[in-house]
């Protein structure tokens, strides 16, 4: 494989309603992806990211992971090429299906949710097959997705493609921002020299809670001069001077 091209499989899998891989070929395309048709060791769609690392997604319907998973081709042949083959694997299962109140999985069907799709079979059980999903996850190593649709398969794909090579695994940091806390603050009753600096120049909300712990007073904050306005946290000389303007401003009006 080489860098900046998704491989994808052209064979056909053994379900008579698996998609050939070629199906994808133009959607990505589509999508701005180089892509190449070649055989596969493993999985439905490969590439290479962007520290070289060999990502392998295999792609199936509903039907045919259940199939697979029933017979056991699953566990017994593909996951064990996937870890051989891939650094990074994925399992896409596309389909519309949900927990039913009868403890089985149903999928729609037009307009119906069916428990059961093949003669031998008698439904499969939800918890069944979300610890057979996590055990794939957990000792495999192998992350499973879920897609309702190709358009989605497809975009997920793009997705997918995009966070391993755009840039290396070491540069992605969404995992360092953490959801601050919100000030007790902004759930009390702000204090009437709160409000009146919060409508000065410049100030707002954050500013505004700095001024109200610098000046002990509204009185304070109205007579302060530049100079005791740049000793406040957040304001500068330019705004110290937009803010006194503004008083001396409101003072003369009442004046007049």
């Amino acid at each position: 494989m080489k860098e900046g091209f998704v491989y994808l499989d052209p064979r056909v899998g053994p379900s008579k309603k698996k998609r050939r891989s070629h199906d994808l070929a133009d959607p990505l395309r589509h999508e701005g992806l180089a892509v190449r048709m070649q055989k596969l060791n493993s999985a439905d769609v490969a590439f290479l990211s962007h520290d070289g690392l060999k990502v392998g997604i295999e792609i199936k319907t509903f039907d045919d992971f259940y199939a697979s998973f029933r017979r056991g081709r699953l566990a017994g042949h593909q996951v064990r090429e996937l870890v051989k083959d891939y650094d990074r694997r994925y399992l896409i299962i596309e389909g519309v299906w949900r927990p039913m109140p009868n403890g089985l999985v149903g999928v729609r069907r037009g307009k119906l949710w069916r428990t059961s799709w093949f003669r031998d079979s008698h439904g499969l059980r939800f918890n069944e097959m979300h610890g057979h999903l996590m055990t794939l996850e957990e000792r495999a190593g192998i992350l499973w997705r879920r897609t309702m649709s190709q358009l989605e398969t497809v975009k997920y794909l793009v997705s997918l493609y995009r966070w391993w090579t755009d840039k290396g695994i070491g540069q992605h940091k969404s995992h360092l921002t953490f959801a601050r806390e919100a000030d007790p603050a902004l759930f009390s009753k702000p204090t009437l020299t709160k409000l009146w600096a919060k409508e000065l120049p410049g100030v707002g909300w954050d500013r505004a809670t700095a001024i109200v712990k610098h000046f002990s007073s509204a009185q304070s904050l109205a007579l302060a001069d530049e100079k005791t306005w740049r000793e406040v946290p957040g304001v500068g000389r330019i705004l110290a001077k937009r803010i006194v303007a503004a008083i001396e401003q409101e003072h003369h009006t009442r004046e007049a």
